[in-house]
């Protein structure tokens, strides 16, 4: 599946500022036209100030069909849970101590 569509890089109130993207909830694609809303200091206005300047940082994307990715399953899982576990005790013990 593939759809063409305009996204912002997400500023909310809701969110810390710069954690990804996001679509405007009031998107409209019409032809090559995009069109929405932003109220400056609210959602999609990226510095979220009411200052009366608008930062609005977005542009057209493609979303392409999502791949999943395989797990594996238990063993590989456990396998790295005993590496990372290993590693941990290596550097614990190995770690200079203060005087």
């Amino acid at each position: 599946m593939t759809a063409l569509s305009y996204v912002k890089y997400r500023a909310s109130a809701a969110a810390q500022p710069g954690m990804g993207f996001f679509l405007p909830a009031n998107l409209r694609i019409n032809g090559n036209t995009v069109s929405f809303d932003v109220t400056d200091g609210g959602s999609g206005d990226d510095d979220l100030a009411a200052n009366g300047e608008i930062r609005d940082p977005g542009g057209p994307a493609q979303f392409l069909g999502a791949e999943p990715v395989p797990a594996g399953g238990l063993a590989p899982t456990l396998a790295l849970l005993m590496l990372l576990l290993a590693a941990g005790a290596w550097a614990q013990r190995h770690s200079r101590r203060p005087s």
